[in-house]
């Protein structure tokens, strides 16, 4: 028996825009995602004999394929990239024509620990809705706890239809995942009252005595990023909620579908009979943006790409919200502290000491009861194989560097920490990207970087953090925004700056213009 099984159709997915093709389907997403996190899964679907690679593709992943074969097709469906929009193929799918008296249900779930269903399934056919229903129904009988993400698809009913069939069901479940519109017309249908997103969770939580919800929430990133965008969620039970409203991740996103299946295991794993837990929306929103950091419906979270790790996702998310990185270099270590401290209380979101400073390291541990709202970093690495140690040893997040030394990239990448190092051309950051560096210190900035250049560079790695450092001010954040830098640091020029020019200045980087 498994610790979750999932029930669901998976299909072949083709793109608009290219040849791409790949496999997606809700239910096996999330196992696919699950068994990552070190859960056994079951994914149990209908496929018909010559299923396209279907089963191989999720049983790479480490996942138990429980299939039954039936007449019928592999189900298709096609991203129209440039209508931003989903077309299906699978009304004559096996899955959608399958018996479900064919299917020993009742004994298969039975010592499963989880089920995990979505309002996609009731809509697809008789046959498909009788399975969904079955699935509920001895779940609760049998005392297998039942995770139910409504995902509506409007393509295949109205909310109002798919709500004929979840609602009678929601006194069963024990995590219920939804969408912010979906937990909105709830609201709405039901007059259930609440101020803001989290309040109308607990209000759902109380009306149908459901243990949890999940409710996972993406926005654009507005101003300095166009195409970016910012994700953040609820977890909430009757009695608490945890949001991370004020701590979104932002992220650049590749792939646009699957996200909230990988945000829904890694909300499961975290699950717990008491209380939320605190840290699980956070990591299930850096997990989401994972997943949507390559094409494709699934996460890869054990990936050897220094793109797609969970660590450099929270830190690049941090640097971009963050805008002005104040860089802390001093001869004298008091002095950096007090500057540390003003930097602090006038709104930094991240600081980046540099080894110049005497007793530096000392300083970056120093401050690490902020590095919850303050993302702390390390500078001037000239000798990555003793600093970066020590540096991470001291709570640093990220290493930057005026040029690229030998082994900075990798030794960062083996400590999980983000490398930075400086690149005075294109052509020297197309040799820091190829050794994996994801962020750039553009250096020196007034020197040896035009905007063109800049502008071009940014074309060139989208992907790709740029931070232009060296003879700039905060009259130069502006213009460096509008290039499409991500975040800009400032040293010496902050030293003149009264506490309201600082205040200033944080606040203006820190919106989301």
């Amino acid at each position: 028996m498994s610790d979750i099984i999932c029930i669901g159709e998976a299909m072949l997915r083709n793109m608009s825009d290219s040849d791409f093709q790949s496999v997606g389907g809700a239910e096996m997403n999330v196992a696919t995602a699950i068994t990552q996190f070190g859960w056994d899964a079951t994914w149990l679907s209908i496929l018909p004999e010559d299923d396209k690679g279907i089963v191989n593709h999720a049983a790479y992943f480490g996942v138990d394929c429980l299939i039954f074969r039936s007449q019928g097709e592999v189900g298709e469906y096609t991203v129209l990239v440039d209508e931003g929009k989903v077309e299906y193929q699978r009304s004559e799918s096996a899955f959608a024509k399958m018996d479900a008296d064919d299917i020993p249900l009742r004994d298969i779930l039975s010592g499963n620990l989880w089920v995990h269903l979505t309002g996609i399934t009731p809509l697809l056919g008789e046959g498909p809705k009788s399975l969904w229903n079955r699935a509920l129904t001895f779940a609760e009988l049998d005392g297998v706890k039942i995770s139910l993400d409504i995902n509506h698809q409007p393509t295949l009913a109205s909310r109002e239809e798919l709500w004929q069939h979840i609602e009678p069901h929601l006194r069963k479940v024990h995590f219920l995942f939804l969408s912010a519109s979906d937990l909105e017309w709830i609201c709405e249908r039901e007059k259930l009252s609440g101020d803001s997103l989290e309040e109308k969770a607990q209000a759902v939580c109380r009306k149908w005595l459901i243990n949890r919800i999940g409710c996972t929430i993406k926005e654009p990133f507005h101003g300095r990023r166009q195409g970016f965008q910012q994700r953040w969620s609820i977890i909430a039970n009757a009695r608490s909620v945890i949001s991370t409203r004020e701590n979104p991740v932002v992220h650049l996103p590749i792939e646009h579908l699957g996200s909230g299946d990988a945000w829904c295991a890694s909300a499961l794993v975290g699950y717990g009979d008491s209380e939320v837990d605190e840290w699980g929306a956070r990591r299930a929103d850096e997990v989401a943006a994972l997943q949507q950091s390559t094409l494709g419906d699934q996460v890869m979270i054990q990936s050897e790409d220094p793109l797609l790790t969970r660590s450099t996702i929270r830190t690049r998310s941090q640097l971009t919200r963050a805008g002005v990185i104040p860089i802390i270099r001093s001869d004298d270590h008091e002095e950096a502290r007090a500057l540390t401290e003003r930097l602090i209380q006038a709104g930094a979101k991240a600081l980046e000491f540099s080894f110049d400073t005497p007793r530096a390291t000392a300083l970056c541990s120093a401050f690490k009861e902020h590095e919850r709202q303050i993302c702390l970093g390390m500078g001037t690495v000239t000798d990555p194989l003793r600093q970066i140690m020590k540096g991470k040893h001291r709570r640093a997040r990220f290493f930057f560097s005026a040029f690229n030394p030998p082994e900075f990239v990798r030794e960062c990448r083996r400590f999980n920490t983000l490398a930075v190092p400086g690149v005075a051309n294109i052509s020297e950051a197309r040799e820091a990207i190829s050794q994996g560096a994801e962020a750039l210190k553009l250096f020196h900035a007034a020197n040896n970087w035009t905007m063109e250049d800049m502008l071009k560079l940014r074309e060139m790695y989208p992907q790709i953090l740029l931070i232009p450092v060296g003879g700039l001010g905060p009259d130069d954040v502006d213009r460096m925004f509008a290039a499409g830098m991500d975040a800009v640091g400032i040293g010496a020029a902050l030293n003149g700056m009264s506490d309201e020019e600082l205040q200033a200045l944080f606040a203006e980087s820190n919106t989301q213009r």
